[in-house]
C-alpha cells in the first residue's frame, strides 16, 4: 500500500507539473516561470521516492519559500496559483509520509510479534496478504476499493498464551484484528475491513478429550467438522449437528455464526450443542464460558458471547460438544415431485407430523434444472425433490419409513431408491456445487418459516428474472418451522454487468425480512441490516457487551455490531448501502429500463413529427434572447458569450439546425432517433427484438400516414 501511494503521488505531481506548464504557456507565455516552479515541486516528489523523507521535506519547504517570494514579488497574481501548488503538494507530501510512516510502523508491529509467535508465523508478504482478503464470495473490484481488505500482516499460531499475548499489543496498540480459518465465510467475515492484522488459527486443531460418560467431546476450534465426524464415527458416536460447509469449515467460525445445519431437524441448533467454551477476549483473559460444563439447559453460564456473535466479543479457542451413540440404522430418501406445489405440501405435513428425520433439505425446480445440467439423473418430468436421512433404533426407523412412505403417495412423490439416495447424501457437503456451471454464483441465504417457502420461491424468481440469469434455491430445514433458503444466481464476475448483479442481495435479503424471517449469516455485509435483523432490546445488549469487552472496536472491526467503515474511515451507512444497491438493481433492471427508453422513444417520435418547423431554433432563441413587440428579451445568462468564448457558436447552432432540418418538410432527426429507441426499448423490455422491430414498424407505419396526408 505504501508502494502504491508513493508512486501515484509521484505520477500525479508530474501530470500536474505538465498540466499547469502547458496551461500557463498557452495563456500567457509570462506563466512560464510557474510551470518551472511547478517542475521543481515535482522533483521534490522524485527525490522523496528515491531517497527519505528529511532530504525531501527541507527539499520541500525551501521551494515553498521561493514560489511564495516569486508569487508576490514577480507578479502577484501568481499567488493563487501559488497556493493552490502548495496545497496540493503538503496533500501528496502527507500521503507519502503516511504511507512510509504506515510501512515502518507495520514492520515495528511484525518484528515484535515474530518474537510472540515464532519469526516464521508472521508474514508483511504482499502475495500472502493477498490470500487473505477475499472470502468465498467474490465482489466487483469498485466494491472491494471502498475498503482495506488486504491486511498489515499475518499471523499463524496455534499457541493460545501467544494468542493472548497478540490480542494485548493489538488492544494497546490499537490494531484491527481479524479472524480466519476455514474461510467458508459469504460475507466477508474472514476479510478485514480496515487492514490491520489477520490472525489464521487453522493450526488451532485436534480433539482435547473424548467424555464417553457424560457423551461430550472437546475440541480446538479449528478443527474441521468433517474430521471430527469421522473421528467419532470411528469410536461410535456421531454428532448432532454439522455444517453442510464441513468439508472445509472450521468448528470455531460455525459457532460463532450459530448456524443451524444437518442434523437441525431433529437436535435443533449449534446452540443445542455446546456444553462449554473456552473464550479468549479482547484484553488478553481466557476464560470458560460453562465450566462445570453443566447441560445447555442448566444453570447459569456465557455460551452467548461465542453463539452467533460471529467473533466481535472474542475468539474460541476450545468448544464441549454432545454427541450421540451411533444410530443403529440409518436410511435415506430422495423423493421428487412433478409438481413443485405437491413438494411444498409435503414439507407443510412433515412438519405437522410426528417424523423426527436427522436432516431434511429440499430443491426447487430451477435448482434441478442446474443438477441436471451437472449430469445428475432426473426424469424429465421432476421438477422439485426433497431429501430426507431417518436415523436411531431399528424399530422406530421402520416406522418412520411407513409413516414417510404414506406421505409420498399422499403428495404423489417418488421415492428414488437407495442408489439414487446415497448418491445424495454424499453431495450434502457441497450446497454450491452448481458453481461447477460458472464461472460463479451470486445470492444468499436467509431463514424463514416454512410455511413461506412457496412465497419464497415466487419472489426468488422474479429477482433471478430482472437479472436475465438462472438461478435455484435449495434449503435445509431447521428445528421443524424454520428452513434456510439459499438462491443461488448463475454469473459472470469477468463481464462489466457483473457489477449490477450484485443489487440482488437486497432482493434476496428482503425475501426473509418480508416473510417474517431474517438473514441467514450478517457479519460485514449483512450488517447494515442489523436494525431488522434485531430488535432495539437484543441491539442495545450486543453494543454493551462489544462496549464491554472491545470498547476500541478492534476485534472483527465494523462488522456485526458496529456499521463498516470506509477506506476513507468514513462509515458506510446503511441507508448509503441500500441506497447503492437499489441504483445498481435499477440500472440492471432492463423491464424498466426498456420502458423508459420506449416511453421516450415515442414520445419523441411524435413529438418531432407533428412540431412546427424551426421548433428548436425559436426555443433557443427565446432563451437567448430575442426582439419582441415589447422590446429585447434580455437573457439571464449571456450564453452567446460563453459559447463564443470557447469558440463552441458554430457547433452547438449547427446541431440546432440538425434538429430543426426536415426531409420532404415532415421528418426531422428526432423522428429517426426516436424510432431507434422504440425499437431497444422494446425489445429490452420484453426481452424480445422481434417485439422491437414490429413496435417500431407500428409508427414507422404512422410516419408514413404523416408524408401522405402532407
Amino acid at each position: 500500500m505504501a508502494g502504491l501511494i508513493q508512486k501515484a503521488g509521484l505520477i500525479i505531481s508530474l501530470a500536474l507539473t505538465a498540466l499547469f506548464f502547458g496551461l500557463w504557456y498557452l495563456v500567457d507565455a509570462s506563466y512560464l516561470l510557474g510551470g518551472i516552479i511547478c517542475g521543481l515541486i515535482a522533483v521534490f516528489f522524485i527525490i522523496l521516492y528515491t531517497t527519505n523523507r528529511l532530504l525531501g521535506t527541507g527539499l520541500y519547504m525551501g521551494l515553498a519559500a521561493l514560489f511564495f517570494y516569486l508569487s508576490v514579488s514577480v507578479d502577484a497574481t501568481y499567488l493563487m496559483w501559488g497556493i493552490i501548488s502548495e496545497v496540493l503538494g503538503a496533500l501528496f507530501l502527507i500521503l507519502v509520509a503516511m504511507a512510509k510512516g504506515n510501512k515502518a510502523r507495520i514492520i515495528r508491529y511484525a518484528n515484535y510479534l515474530k518474537h510472540v509467535v515464532g519469526e516464521q508465523n508472521v508474514s508483511i508478504q504482499d502475495y500472502e496478504k493477498k490470500l487473505y482478503s477475499r472470502d468465498s464470495a467474490p465482489l466487483p473490484g469498485i466494491v472491494m476499493m471502498l475498503f482495506n481488505t488486504t491486511p498489515d500482516l499475518v499471523i499463524k499460531t496455534k499457541d493460545e498464551n501467544a494468542l493472548a499475548q497478540v490480542f494485548d499489543y493489538a488492544n494497546k496498540r490499537k490494531i484491527p484484528l481479524t479472524l480466519a480459518a476455514g474461510k467458508t465465510s459469504l460475507m466477508a467475515g474472514t476479510i478485514p475491513i480496515v487492514g490491520g492484522i489477520v490472525i489464521d488459527l487453522m493450526e488451532n486443531d485436534g480433539v482435547v478429550e473424548l467424555d464417553e460418560t457424560n457423551l461430550q467431546v472437546t475440541v480446538k476450534a479449528s478443527t474441521v467438522w468433517e474430521n471430527l465426524y469421522n473421528w467419532l464415527e470411528l469410536r461410535g458416536y456421531t454428532l448432532g449437528l454439522y455444517p453442510s460447509s464441513s468439508p472445509a469449515a472450521a468448528i470455531g467460525g460455525y459457532i460463532s455464526t450459530g448456524g443451524i445445519g444437518i442434523g437441525a431437524f431433529k437436535n435443533g441448533g449449534i446452540c443445542d450443542q455446546i456444553v462449554d467454551i473456552k473464550f479468549l477476549s479482547m484484553d488478553g483473559k481466557i476464560f470458560h464460558t460453562n465450566p462445570l460444563k453443566l447441560g445447555t439447559r442448566v444453570g447459569l453460564n456465557l455460551n452467548m458471547l461465542g453463539l452467533g456473535t460471529e467473533g466481535t466479543f472474542g475468539i474460541v479457542l476450545e468448544a464441549t460438544l454432545r454427541i450421540f451413540p451411533k444410530p443403529e440404522k440409518r436410511t435415506y430418501h430422495t423423493i421428487t415431485f412433478d409438481e413443485q406445489e405437491n413438494m411444498i405440501g409435503f414439507l407443510d405435513d412433515l412438519v405437522k407430523s410426528d417424523l423426527t428425520p436427522f436432516h431434511v433439505e429440499w430443491k426447487d425446480k430451477y435448482f434441478v434444472n442446474l443438477l441436471r445440467e451437472l449430469d445428475f439423473e432426473f426424469a424429465p418430468q421432476v421438477e422439485s425433490l426433497v431429501f430426507c436421512a431417518l436415523d436411531g433404533s431399528e424399530v422406530v426407523v421402520n416406522a418412520e419409513e411407513e409413516v414417510l412412505r404414506a406421505m409420498v403417495t399422499k403428495w404423489e412423490g417418488v421415492d428414488q431408491g437407495h442408489e439414487h439416495s446415497i448418491e445424495e447424501w454424499n453431495e450434502r457437503f457441497y450446497p454450491m456445487r452448481v458453481k461447477r456451471l460458472g464461472p460463479n454464483i451470486m445470492g444468499g441465504e436467509t431463514l424463514i418459516p416454512t410455511k413461506n417457502v412457496a412465497k419464497a420461491l415466487a419472489r426468488f424468481e422474479d429477482a433471478a428474472d430482472a437479472l436475465n440469469a438462472n438461478h435455484g434455491v435449495e434449503g435445509s430445514m431447521g428445528p421443524r418451522t424454520s428452513t434456510t433458503a439459499l438462491c443461488d444466481i448463475m454469473v459472470d464476475e469477468r463481464k462489466f454487468n457483473y457489477l449490477f448483479s450484485v443489487g440482488a442481495l437486497i432482493d434476496v435479503q428482503d425475501v426473509g425480512f418480508q416473510l417474517q424471517g431474517r438473514n441467514y449469516t450478517f457479519n460485514a455485509w449483512n450488517s447494515f441490516f442489523i436494525n431488522r435483523i434485531f430488535n432495539k432490546p437484543h441491539r442495545d445488549i450486543n453494543v454493551r457487551l462489544k462496549d464491554q469487552f472491545d470498547p476500541q472496536r478492534l476485534l472483527q472491526s465494523y462488522k456485526t455490531v458496529d456499521t463498516p467503515k470506509t477506506i476513507l474511515r468514513l462509515k458506510f451507512r446503511p441507508f448509503m448501502f441500500t441506497a447503492a444497491l437499489n441504483m445498481l438493481k435499477l440500472i440492471n433492471n432492463t423491464k424498466l429500463i426498456g420502458g423508459l427508453l420506449l416511453g421516450v422513444g415515442a414520445f419523441l417520435t411524435l413529438f418531432t413529427l407533428f412540431m412546427q418547423p424551426n421548433f428548436f431554433a425559436d426555443i433557443v432563441a427565446f432563451l437567448l434572447g430575442s426582439e419582441t413587440q415589447t422590446g429585447l428579451i434580455e437573457p439571464m445568462l449571456d450564453v452567446n458569450g460563453l459559447l463564443n468564448s470557447f469558440g463552441l457558436s458554430g457547433l452547438v447552432y449547427g446541431l440546432i439546425g440538425i434538429l430543426d432540418y426536415r426531409i420532404a418538410g415532415v421528418l426531422s432527426w428526432g423522428v429517426f432517433l426516436g424510432i431507434v429507441l422504440v425499437y431497444i426499448g422494446a425489445a429490452l423490455a420484453t426481452k424480445n427484438a422481434k417485439n422491437g422491430a414490429l413496435l417500431s414498424w407500428l409508427f414507422i407505419g404512422v410516419i408514413i400516414i404523416k408524408v401522405l396526408v402532407v
